[in-house]
Formats: C-alpha cells, sequence, structure tokens
C-alpha cells in the first residue's frame, strides 16, 4: 500500500517492512536517527493491536518488533509523525462518483488512539466536520480519494492521516472494511454530509450486488 502511495502521491510516513527472518534492525536505528522517534505494528493488524509508539532506541525498537512479530510476522516500521488523528471515509455514489466524506478529527482523552480508546466509550472525542482550515481539509480529501482508487477499493473505505502543526498530511492506512455500526466514523461523516444510516447503508448494498466482477 505504502508503495502504491507513492506512486500516485499519496504522502505518508518513510518506512519499511521487517520481517521475522530479516535483518534491518540498522535500517530502524537509521530512521530514529533521521526522525527522532518511530513506531513500529504488525503490517496487516488492526485495532491498535501490537503497536509500539514513540520508539527511541535499540533496545526499544527490538521490543516494539517483537510485540508486532507477535501478531504476525511481518511488522511495519515507520517515522513518528506528531499530531492530530484524523480520517477520511470515501464513498462511491451510484452513479460511479468517487467523493470523500467529511473529515473527522480523533481526539483520545488520554494517551495516543490504541485498544482501549478506540473501544471505551468517552475514552476518544470525535469532532466531524474536523476543524481544519479549508485547505487542509481539501488536501486530506483529495489524498483519501486517492489512495483508494490507487489500492483498488470499491464502494467504501476510510483512510486515516497524521495532520502535523503546519498542516502537513501524511495518510497511514487505508480501512477497506471499515467499522459499519451506527456509531462508527462512516456513518457519522455520512450523516454530518446530510445522508441517514439506513440510507447510506441501502446506496452500499444496492452498488455492491451491482458491481460486475466477471472480469476480476
Amino acid at each position: 500500500a505504502k508503495l502504491l502511495f507513492v506512486q500516485n502521491d499519496v504522502p505518508t510516513p518513510d518506512g519499511f517492512i521487517h520481517t521475522k527472518n530479516g535483518d534491518c534492525r540498522g535500517q530502524g536505528l537509521e530512521l530514529i536517527k533521521k526522525y527522532g522517534e518511530i513506531i513500529v505494528k504488525p503490517n496487516g493488524g488492526g485495532s491498535t493491536v501490537g503497536v509500539t509508539m514513540h520508539i527511541t532506541s535499540k533496545d526499544a525498537l527490538l521490543a516494539g518488533l517483537e510485540l508486532a512479530w507477535k501478531e504476525e510476522s511481518k511488522a511495519l516500521v515507520e517515522a513518528y509523525i506528531p499530531g492530530k488523528e484524523a480520517t477520511v471515509p470515501v464513498w462511491e455514489k451510484a452513479d460511479g462518483e468517487i467523493i470523500a466524506l467529511p473529515a473527522i478529527e480523533i481526539r483520545p482523552k488520554t494517551g495516543f488512539y490504541d485498544y482501549t480508546n478506540k473501544y471505551t466509550h468517552g475514552c476518544t472525542e470525535y469532532i466531524c466536520p474536523a476543524p481544519f482550515s479549508n485547505e487542509t481539509t481539501k488536501k486530506l480529501q483529495e489524498a483519501a480519494v486517492k489512495a483508494h482508487k490507487c489500492l483498488g477499493c470499491r464502494v467504501y473505505s476510510r483512510t486515516d492521516f497524521r495532520v502535523t502543526d503546519d498542516d502537513k498530511i501524511y495518510a497511514l492506512e487505508v480501512n477497506t472494511a471499515p467499522g459499519m455500526t451506527s456509531t462508527s466514523l462512516v456513518p457519522k461523516a455520512a450523516k454530518a454530509a446530510g445522508v441517514s444510516f439506513p440510507d447510506f447503508l441501502d446506496s452500499l448494498v444496492k452498488l455492491s450486488f451491482s458491481i460486475d466482477r466477471s472480469s476480476k
């Protein structure tokens, strides 16, 4: 995904894959030297399980890799991007138009957006539409649509971002099947765009069944 982001001008943090049998610790130390701190997480995991933030030393890097490898054999080592957490859902409409829904700013009340803050009621505040400048919002939405398209997503997706204090944006990952309960983030953005949860679900179902997969 990160390679496709780079090829399609979707800004993303500097990083690489470290396999369990590989020897890329030196590369990780170089990232620490260059950016001051890094993050290690399972490459294909979810819900922030197995993630280690704010790594600044060799010992912390090794511990972060071992934690990530408990989930799978590939760890993603990335530059840590300080700033605000944001996410932008993308919606493919019945007429084929692909649009970005309003951006959401994610504000954990303590710590970072980890498993507890994601799934414990009241631990995180979600602001939609996000209070970014018009220019930053536009950059986020354009990058989310690009990410959706370059990864070959269909119907809907949700791209997570970091937004720095000087309004630079970095795409972290695309959620190809994000949560779709009435309290999930995609329905929040749809509601902010004036689309009710039942109407949004109806659109997703109808489009999903209408896609011709015979050529896939």
